[in-house]
């Protein structure tokens, strides 16, 4: 491309060139870059790639967090590619990347509307049904219908066989495939899903290298080691604000406090003023009354989020409402949202997160026994363990045998049990 560049003078080769420019910088994880290059190419009225960098600028703007301008830019990106029959295709991504930018933002009904009109408007295109169905299915899951979205997701995978790695789309199903399967509570089967999210994953779409930390740590979590999920979190939230990604950057964040971690208030409350959306300011409300230990706050985020369209972190918050009640003695306060937090996360088909297993299965453990006792739940045994959270085999040895005290059991089965890992 930069060689090209640079050899071309003609003003509709340069502009053709932009075009394509826009389209790369946005998959490689460069908004601004790419919102630049569109900007050159699409000030040509005539130019004849136009869906080109108009499929770029709106994967862009879905992650610098500028949902008002994603309509406008994927309509017109569509209205060029109805118009080629060599550029149909780009509608689906076009589609794609506005149903990103919409999840991202918060605007998750929106989001599911695309996804479904992406799948009637692509009907005939080759791969059409089954890359659509990779749209539907993480925007289904972004509202919290698991079951559902794994079903889709698995249909739209065995659909690709034989399509190699349908221009990215396959690392973009396999990314909700993994999430899916972890919060589905099937650790087993993320963790293989994981193993084969990294024989797909593409090169050129490093905008989504943020998701991909993402789906770690939600395996992570489902293991039940909390403090890899919340690292891996602030890893991906750490990758977005250097790619320039602050709509990311939220999403990673809004996940660490789901998972229990209250220490990014202040740049929650700092991106709320900079990105689009609901999420923004939903997250740091999250955050702000976790770090207080705000009980009737959390409750509060809960029924936000749940208006937002996002049962599952809303029941993550009702969960966390449920422990602040409790550790202040406000026994029929935490019993409500413990009840709202169990009715949100069976609208999302039993979904399991560490809230919502901390909710339901209160014990007097600290996190980090918490930690050891899933993992012995699990089977590992205390040398695996050990590697695993980077301790001494005689640091774990030592919390399960506080654990063991406070719970009153050591039996492995009974952990698993008490856990409900059984």
């Amino acid at each position: 491309m930069e060689t090209a560049e640079k050899r071309v003078s003609e003003d509709t080769s340069r502009l053709r060139l932009a075009a394509v420019r826009a389209y790369l910088e946005s998959g490689l994880g460069r908004p601004e870059r790419a919102v630049q290059a569109a900007a050159t190419a699409l000030a040509e009225p005539k130019l004849p790639d136009e869906a080109v960098p108009s499929c770029g600028l709106v994967g862009a703007l879905a992650t610098l967090g500028r949902v008002d301008d994603l309509g406008p830019a994927a309509a017109r990106g569509h209205l060029a590619a109805a118009r080629s029959t060599e550029l149909a295709y780009l509608r689906v991504p076009l589609a794609g990347w506005q149903m990103l930018g919409l999840r991202l933002a918060g605007h998750l009904r929106e989001a599911l509307d695309v996804a479904l009109e992406c799948r009637k408007a692509t009907k005939g295109l080759a791969f059409g049904a089954e890359l659509s169905s990779a749209i539907v299915g993480d925007a289904e899951l972004a509202r919290g219908r698991v079951a559902g979205s794994l079903r889709l997701l698995r249909e739209a995978r065995a659909g690709m066989d034989g399509a190699g790695n349908a221009g990215g789309f396959l690392y973009f199903c396999q990314l909700s495939t993994t999430k899916a399967l972890a919060v589905s509570g099937d650790f087993a089967a993320a963790r293989r899903a994981l193993a084969e999210l990294w024989e797909v994953r593409h090169r050129a779409l490093l905008l989504l290298e943020p998701e991909m930390l993402l789906a770690r740590a939600w395996v992570a979590a489902a293991e039940g080691v909390v403090s890899e999920a919340v690292a891996l979190t602030h890893d991906a939230a750490e990758v977005a604000a250097a790619q320039g990604q602050p709509a990311h950057e939220v999403l990673a964040l809004h996940a660490a406090v789901c998972f229990g971690d209250g220490s990014v208030a202040g740049r929650l409350a700092d991106l709320a003023t900079r990105v689009a959306g609901p999420r923004a300011p939903a997250a740091a409300a999250q955050t702000a009354a976790l770090a207080a230990g705000d009980g009737d706050a959390l409750r509060a985020a809960s029924i936000e989020l749940e208006q937002m369209g996002d049962p599952l972190a809303a029941a993550d918050a009702a969960a966390q409402a449920a422990v602040a009640h409790t550790r202040r003695g406000q026994k029929t306060l935490a019993t409500a949202a413990s009840a709202r937090a169990h009715r949100l996360a069976q609208a999302c088909d039993g979904a399991r997160t560490p809230a919502l297993t901390a909710a339901a299965r209160p014990l007097p453990l600290t996190t980090r026994e918490r930690e050891i006792v899933t993992l012995a739940a699990h089977g590992l045994p205390n040398r695996a363990i050990a590697d695993r959270l980077v301790v001494s085999v005689r640091t774990v040895e030592g919390h399960l045998y506080r654990a063991g005290t406070k719970i009153g059991t050591s039996n492995r089965a009974e952990l698993a049990t008490l856990l409900h890992h059984d």
